[in-house]
């Protein structure tokens, strides 16, 4: 989404329209905005952000780049514990937080780093950064 076309300000019930429906494919939204001028321009990045500050990550294209350069070299291996337990063990070459996990339906998560969390079958890794295990059970 761009400020360079027609009234920016005025579309910020289609823009965010828009991103809920990305957000279903957990896609990405790009805000592009000037700063040539910042009253009402910021008045919409406050509005856009607070609709979506609790479900979504926010930061620069940098950051975005670093993530994903990240993300791409994390080395993953799943397997089976002798009690029936699924572990994965992870391998980051740089510190990510936010790596997400499809898993299976009927998987659980146990242990894993701080500020883990599972909602239905995406599990959100808390930061870690080299190798970690995280534990799962099966239903």
């Amino acid at each position: 989404m761009e400020d360079e076309q027609g009234d920016f300000v005025s579309r910020l019930n289609e823009s965010i329209d828009i991103a809920h429906r990305i957000s279903r494919y957990r896609g990405l939204v790009n805000l592009l905005i000037h700063t040539e001028t910042t009253g009402e321009k910021l008045g919409f990045i406050e509005k856009f952000v607070n609709e979506f500050r609790n479900m979504a990550w926010f930061g620069t294209l940098g950051e975005f780049g670093r993530w994903w350069e990240t993300r791409a070299g994390t080395r993953m291996e799943v397997q089976r514990g002798v009690d029936g337990t699924v572990i994965i063990q992870l391998d980051a070459p740089s510190p990510i937080e936010g790596l997400t996990l499809e898993l299976p339906s009927g998987w659980a998560y146990e242990t894993g780093p701080a500020g883990t969390f599972q909602k239905g079958e995406l599990l959100s890794l808390g930061a870690f950064s080299g190798e970690i295990q995280v534990s799962l059970k099966e239903d």
